[in-house]
């Protein structure tokens, strides 16, 4: 769905009644958090917390959030995706 001014999902006027271009915005969260875990190697940890996290036993929220990036999606001339 294309938003318009404030999330509405009207198209936006620009002065003098123009319609405003439509653009695509890429939203992209990260989310880190550190386990610690007690293993005989290092390749033993990285494989139980993998496996924590694939079986839903490890789930990284809102709490976790480190940074967020907005990047414009580049579009042809006259192209719409």
């Amino acid at each position: 769905m294309t938003m318009g001014l404030l999330g509405t999902g009207f198209p936006r006027k620009e002065g003098r009644g123009r319609v405003a271009k439509e653009y695509e915005i890429e939203i992209q969260e990260v989310l880190a958090r550190v386990e610690k875990v007690e293993a005989e190697s290092l390749g033993e940890a990285i494989d139980m917390v993998m496996a924590l996290y694939y079986a839903q036993g490890i789930i990284l929220d809102a709490e976790d959030m480190k940074g967020v990036d907005f990047t414009p999606i580049e579009q042809k001339e006259g192209m719409s995706r």
